[in-house]
């Protein structure tokens, strides 16, 4: 669990708490759990909350909202490009794979920018993620 998962889960929990809501039984005992090792001494609380941050990974709103908004944007561009590299006949625009990112890319001479990516990225994106080449959109969460 990242831990961005963490504090969701966290936040979640609490406000279940705050609302008067049952929690489940999953996150009532890991709340529970991490109460009692709290409260006999654990010096780690973010360890021992599920929160603590691996090397380079950060917490802040800030950066967490960044990150949404990275996999968003990914969401939306990646079917974009298989779009674009879709036969016309196909309603795609007919486009070599090169051609299509870089009408998007950062440095586009169509100065789209449309997704916020550099060409490196949405290159890497492409080739990292075969299962987002479908013309379907499909929104995180």
């Amino acid at each position: 669990m990242s831990v961005i998962e963490g504090q969701e889960r966290l936040i979640l929990i609490a406000k279940a708490i705050k609302n008067g809501d049952l929690l489940s039984v999953e996150n009532a005992a890991f709340i529970s759990d991490a109460l009692i090792k709290i409260a006999e001494g654990e010096k780690d609380i973010k360890l021992t909350l599920n929160i603590n941050a691996k090397r380079g990974e950060k917490t802040s709103k800030r950066s967490q909202k960044k990150l949404k908004r990275g996999e968003f944007m990914k969401s939306l561009a990646m079917p974009w490009i298989a779009t674009a590299i879709a036969p016309e006949n196909q309603g795609g625009l007919g486009c070599s794979i090169e051609h299509a990112i870089g009408m998007i890319g950062e440095q586009s001479a169509e100065d789209l920018r449309a997704f916020g990516f550099t060409e490196e990225t949405l290159k890497t994106y492409w080739s990292n993620h075969p299962e987002l080449h479908n013309r379907t959109f499909i929104l995180p969460d």
